[in-house]
């Protein structure tokens, strides 16, 4: 077991020096460990393959000859490699269940999935800082140039990660990685994204900003740089003019007023909660404000705004809540997402994505601002409101995403903490329904779902498919008719705006035709 042992002292070697590079030392080691394990290296680097030489150095000690990797575990336990390996980690406490990373401690996929979310919020934050008058194109564009797959591949490559990496020869699919190289930059992606998970459940955001700022300006010249980008994110979000709480100045702050007593959240920048609260849609009937008057941004809160307005030709956009929506999504991901994973930490990452999904989307959105009174508070183009179902769900949507975006900016430092207070009083709590009925799946999902347990149940192959029937209208208001078959027999059709939707319908409609449940 020398050699074996020997990889164990390198790899734990090279995790120290990754720690006194990035100036953090994990209070869970084990949580570092994890970033750097692939579904691969689980599959195929397992006790079994050492047994027949564990059985000749145990002859010659005169102990039990090990026949399998569980023997050979106690084995290893009484011969002391458990205590060596937890000196290496430098954690008496921590949980070390054998020298290579069982089934049970898991992989890196749910830490990616993690640190993605990480990343959105971390760098949509500074974005929204570092662009006071960017829309929202242009804030996507900056969050791309930080967080592409490029750049994240840079970034793991100037800290050492594929070093560090614990993988097999091949991938699930029988892929060589040595021999792509899209899965060598996957894996080297996921390593980073992993580290970020990491540093956040051990050390915080703020740890991470510091690691991100430190990647991005790296060179002694760029100090300053990155002194600046770390200042960017305490400073106060520009808003517009924070007329006082009470009294109410108008009828639209009096419904703010009453909406702040009905939620119990208090702003400490009023002029947030009306900009959160004010869809862009409201200017296309209202004459804009002219710069410095009413509630609009004054010069002297942020100089030359008017001229920024003026170039743009367009509102101011502290006038309404687009920025601020941008801003909210990135953060209910990263709530959602922390959620999940701790109330569910058997599920793998595909069923976790699904979950996030389920609440996080704009029904489920919809129902959690009807649920705290946002609608009545909220101001729309009354002209929209006429619209379909959809376009008013997703204006209620886009003023809750809004509202979380608002609230993290005003309770900074402690903006995350207050963000998920608020998510899992009013947003979360439906997860138990959530689960319960699979609401995670679309109706085509659940279709699938409902047909795959009657095969089992009943022993007959049942198969599904769409196909496009017919569509008319013209090419602005086309409509589409999609059938649903199921073992080639037209069960059921239905119609939409597009082919996705006519899909969706057809699944349901089938549904409801076979009788199928999901707890069929």
């Amino acid at each position: 077991f020398s050699s074996l042992l020997q990889r164990h002292v390198h790899w734990f070697a090279r995790a120290d020096r990754l720690q006194r590079t990035i100036g953090v030392h994990f209070k869970d080691p084990s949580l570092l460990r994890r970033v750097f394990v692939h579904t691969s290296w689980i599959e195929t680097e397992n006790l079994e393959p050492w047994c027949a030489s564990a059985a000749a150095v145990a002859a010659r000690a005169g102990l039990p000859s090990p026949t399998s990797a569980h023997r050979l575990r106690a084995l290893l336990r009484r011969g002391g490699w458990r205590r060596v390996l937890t000196r290496l980690e430098r954690d008496g406490n921590a949980v070390v269940d054998m020298p290579l990373v069982s089934t049970l401690e898991g992989n890196s996929h749910r830490l990616t999935f993690l640190g993605d979310g990480v990343l959105g919020a971390l760098v949509a934050h500074h974005a929204f800082t570092a662009f006071p008058w960017g829309d929202e194109g242009v804030l996507s564009d900056a969050r791309i140039g930080v967080t592409s797959n490029k750049m994240l591949a840079l970034y793991s490559f100037q800290l050492g990660l594929p070093s560090l990496l614990l993988v097999g020869e091949r991938n699930g699919s029988g892929i060589v990685f040595r021999d792509c190289p899209k899965e060598i930059t996957r894996l080297v992606v996921g390593a980073m994204e992993g580290l970020m998970a990491a540093l956040y459940l051990d050390q915080g955001l703020g740890a991470c900003r510091k690691l991100l700022a430190r990647l991005l300006f790296p060179c002694a010249a760029d100090l300053p740089l990155r002194r600046a980008w770390l200042a960017a994110a305490c400073r106060p979000a520009p808003t517009p003019d924070a007329t006082p709480a009470a009294p109410a100045t108008s009828e639209h702050d009096a419904r703010l007023l009453a909406f702040q007593e009905q939620t119990g959240m208090r702003f400490r920048s009023f002029g947030l909660l009306r900009q959160a609260l004010t869809h862009p849609s409201f200017f296309h009937t209202v004459e804009t404000p002219a710069i410095g008057t009413g509630w609009a941004p004054s010069a002297r809160v942020c100089p030359g705004a008017a001229s920024a307005a003026q170039l743009r030709g367009g509102v101011d956009p502290r006038l309404h809540n687009q920025r601020l929506e941008w801003l909210g999504d990135a953060l209910l991901n990263l709530a959602a997402i922390d959620y999940v994973l701790h109330h569910y930490p058997e599920d793998h990452e595909h069923p976790v994505q699904l979950l996030r999904t389920a609440l996080v989307n704009n029904p489920t959105i919809c129902d959690a601002a009807a649920k705290c009174g946002m609608q009545h508070a909220a101001r729309f183009s009354h002209d929209q409101l006429g619209e379909s179902g959809r376009a008013r769900d997703k204006m209620l949507a886009d003023c809750f995403e809004a509202t979380i975006g608002a609230l993290y900016l005003d309770r900074q430092p402690l903006g995350l903490a207050a963000v998920k207070a608020f998510t899992s009083a009013v947003l979360f709590p439906i997860t138990q329904a959530t689960v319960a009925e699979r609401r995670w799946m679309d109706p085509k999902a659940r279709l699938q779902y409902a047909l795959n347990v009657f095969s089992t149940t009943a022993g007959v192959q049942m198969t599904k498919r769409f196909e496009l029937l017919e569509e008319h209208g013209p090419a602005h208001e086309r409509m589409y008719v999609v059938g649903c078959f199921v073992n080639e027999v037209l069960v059921a059709t239905a119609r939409g705006l597009s082919i996705t939707d006519a899909q969706m319908g057809a699944a349901l409609r089938a549904q409801e035709e076979l009788h199928l449940t999901i707890d069929d």
